[in-house]
């Protein structure tokens, strides 16, 4: 009898990597996104729910998760199930640089083992020495590089990538159109990036603003009409031009610089439901006009469909409440209140000052607002400050500590 479990490394890195997730998850409770409104309150729990469980079945799969070779069978224990194959109901197995695969003649039972096992060259030799390698025989579902991990697939990918028409008469126009148009490409996703870095010096720009907002949409309708030869996201094996810096990236960092303008937004509930609808319509869309996509497996979709919804919904985000506050004109009310504390919170790249005050809607508790660094050292604690609340271009109720 022949045991494979997790290697002492795989499960060292589990053990300390699983606790940093959990209290990355937990940390999203002291998240600016949470507000005191019920679809906030399940946002964040969903989160933390999420990380945690993933890590506490990460940890529990690297200790108890194993695989057991018999004289006539394969048994592999889980988390949920004990999964058992008999020899001669074996079909062969598939290996690539991430798991190893072991197939029943069903298709349908099936051994998937991750690398991370210890003596994993001694497992795919004993199964290369028993059972038929599924990879010699030519897999004729082929679809473009996303989840592709296998060697030989890799290989035809590159193969087809070159010999698409719809790229160029032959493979070496293609590769001069692509040459070509990284060109282009290269220097949008840079000029992505500082505008990003130019949304957070010149905070409030309108036109700053707007170009951040706009980045993203050009560079999608330009992959989307250059039907796929420029990428969404950047593909390794075929190393094709790319506008992923703006597509992917930018919205992430739209997102993020809500949270380094100094706006007080202190209500989201009004964002939540549309953000959710029209993120899932929009991933929904893309995929289905997007050509490359529709060569990929179901699986591949739904991994888009769900990643891709998070991307628009990171977008969404960050353009909505820059849009509400930037471009807000409606009459300013002011309100004066007490500085209880002042705080400063240093990080590793950034250092952000809040002051406490009473919430004026409840008098019961109290509110940190986003000051600068300047009005830190201006304010003093118990001295009156004027905080101007705004109603939001969108209806998100938002407001910010006005200068002496």
């Amino acid at each position: 009898m022949q045991e494979y479990k997790f290697s002492s490394t795989e499960k060292v890195f589990v053990a300390i990597t699983s606790p940093i997730i959990i209290a990355l998850g937990a940390g999203f409770w002291l998240s600016p996104l949470k507000d005191k409104s019920l679809a906030g309150l399940i946002f964040i729990l969903a989160i933390i729910f999420i990380f945690g469980s993933c890590s506490i079945l990460a940890i529990v799969e690297a200790f108890k998760t194993k695989l057991v070779i018999e004289d006539d069978k394969i048994i592999k224990t889980g988390i949920f199930r004990t999964t058992t194959l008999d020899f001669k109901d074996i079909d062969g197995f598939s290996k690539n640089i991430l798991y190893t695969e072991i197939i029943s003649k069903e298709k349908k039972r099936k051994i998937i083992l991750t690398n991370h096992y210890s003596n994993i060259p001694d497992l795919q030799s004993f199964l290369s020495q028993n059972f038929k390698n599924l990879d010699s025989t030519e897999n004729k579902e082929k679809g473009s590089s996303l989840f592709v991990t296998n060697y030989k697939e890799i290989k035809y990918i590159k193969k087809e990538f070159l010999k698409n028409k719809e790229f160029g008469k032959n493979s070496n126009e293609v590769m001069r159109r692509s040459e070509k148009t990284k060109k282009f490409t290269e220097p949008f996703n840079l000029i992505a990036f500082a505008a990003f870095i130019a949304l957070l010096i010149l905070r409030g720009n309108p036109i700053i603003v707007m170009i951040n907002i706009f980045i993203p949409i050009i560079a999608l309708f330009i992959s989307v009409k250059s039907r796929g030869f420029i990428t969404i996201i950047k593909d390794k094996i075929t190393n094709q031009p790319t506008l992923s810096g703006a597509i992917v990236g930018s919205p992430f960092l739209l997102c993020i610089s809500v949270f380094m303008s100094g706006y007080n937004v202190y209500s989201y509930k009004a964002i939540w439901l549309p953000l959710i609808i029209i993120s899932i319509t929009g991933c929904f869309t893309i995929i289905k006009i997007y050509k490359p996509m529709r060569k990929e497996s179901r699986k591949a979709k739904v991994f888009c469909l769900a990643a891709g919804s998070i991307l628009i919904g990171a977008y969404l985000f960050g353009a909505a409440i820059h849009i509400n506050c930037t471009f807000d004109i409606k009459p300013d009310e002011i309100i004066t209140e007490k500085v209880l504390e002042k705080r400063r919170i240093r990080g590793r790249k950034r250092t952000s000052y809040t002051i406490t005050v009473t919430d004026w809607e409840n008098e019961t508790e109290v509110i940190e607002l986003d000051i600068s660094s300047r009005q830190f050292y201006t304010l003093k604690e118990n001295s009156n400050v004027n905080i101007v609340q705004k109603q939001g271009l969108l209806g998100i109720p938002w407001c910010y500590v006005q200068r002496e």
